[in-house]
């Protein structure tokens, strides 16, 4: 499918799409960044929040909340990227958080995406350090209180 195709952006679970978001960790983690899939896979998925990018019935992008406001596992597979997937990605996530009552989130951003997260308002937090064998930045961003008109 070529990537004009109309992008939806969604909140599941990862029972409900676990080949298909495995299938994009693979590809982006395990197969082009050379990341152990023993590093790759966790426990943390079944407690997730993950929203998905998808085209028809393809999902190219993927990315997970955890319960205690942690971001991660955010990848775009490489035809979709540079297409502003990943942000409506974040900025999904970013929504499940507030909404769950977070008032931050934090993740660790390889140092190739780093002007990307400070571009959506992601602060570095400490010094950068070596995850999976990539050199990382933790990051924080406050999430501004929502007020609900009664």
């Amino acid at each position: 499918m070529p990537p004009t195709c109309p992008v939806r952006i969604e909140l599941t679970d990862f029972a409900s799409h676990q080949s298909a978001i495995m299938a994009v960790r693979k590809a982006v983690f395990i197969d082009e960044l050379g990341i152990p899939s023993t590093l790759e896979w966790d426990k943390q998925d079944a407690q997730a929040i993950y929203a998905i990018a998808s085209t028809d019935q393809n999902i190219i992008a993927i990315g997970r909340l955890l319960p205690d406001g942690r971001l991660g596992r955010l990848a775009t597979l490489l035809a979709w990227r540079k297409q502003g997937i990943a942000s409506k990605i974040l900025d999904c996530l970013i929504n499940a958080a507030r909404h769950a009552g977070h008032k931050q989130v934090h993740l660790s951003a390889q140092l190739s995406t780093l002007d990307f997260y400070k571009s959506r308002g992601f602060i570095p937090t400490g010094q950068a350090f070596i995850a999976a064998g990539i050199q990382h930045q933790a990051m924080h961003r406050v999430l501004p209180v929502r007020h609900e008109l009664l």
